[in-house]
């Protein structure tokens, strides 16, 4: 018995993390740093408090915190089209999920700021039963701890929940959470998405998986 699906929301709903490492690397060249394609793609998925840390590692330490605490001041007031960013097919699972009385969650690593604006833009706020930013947790995805809240949040258990993700970290806290893992296919970014229990191309497939899962039940 499916009775919550739970969302990530970047790379998920919105196509949003290729604008991102854009951002951060040309802010680094800006700063005098050459960063990587390899190692920007190691921060998709991961909370801003633990990006802190692997700048750390890789620029150095008190340099890694400053340059990430100096991009995420000015990010602020970076804007891009979240209408354009939302995925095909989110709003259409959405409905579909509220038509069958499926609780709906959104568990992501990013601040409220940017989940209130996504949804806001996009028109969304209305499917969602729980919202939680991975900035009101200790412990960052792939920890699962952001997943078991919202798991009891919408008075579900692990076994009747999906989650959907895209990231190797995101992947990796849903099934530490027991649920159900449908991963929505990447390659850009050299996600390890092996551990999800179904890969998908899109948003139609995932809702065919659930519907799947629906009437094994």
């Amino acid at each position: 018995m499916i009775t919550a699906v739970i969302f990530d929301m970047d790379g998920v709903l919105i196509d949003s993390e290729e604008i991102y490492l854009g951002w951060v690397s040309d802010y680094a060249m800006r700063l005098g740093y050459s960063l990587p394609k390899e190692v920007l793609h190691k921060t998709v998925g991961l909370s801003s408090a633990l990006i802190s840390d692997y700048f750390e590692e890789v620029l150095g330490a008190g340099k890694g915190a400053a340059f990430w605490s100096g991009f995420m001041e000015e990010s602020v007031s970076y804007e891009f089209d979240l209408k354009e960013a939302l995925n095909p097919g989110v709003k259409e699972i959405l409905r579909n999920l509220q038509e069958k009385k499926i609780k709906i969650g959104l568990a992501s690593a990013s601040s409220h700021r940017e989940i209130n604006n996504m949804l806001e833009a996009n028109e969304l706020r209305l499917y969602f039963d729980v919202i939680l930013s991975g900035t009101d947790f200790v412990k960052s995805k792939p920890d699962p701890e952001i997943y078991l809240t919202a798991i009891e949040k919408v008075n579900s258990v692990p076994e009747e929940c999906v989650i959907i993700e895209d990231s190797t970290y995101g992947i990796a806290a849903g099934k530490a959470a027991g649920a159900t893992v449908i991963g929505i296919e990447e390659r850009r970014f050299g996600f390890d998405q092996q551990e999800a229990d179904y890969l998908v191309k899109d948003m139609n497939a995932a809702w065919a998986v659930i519907e799947e899962l629906c009437v094994k039940d």
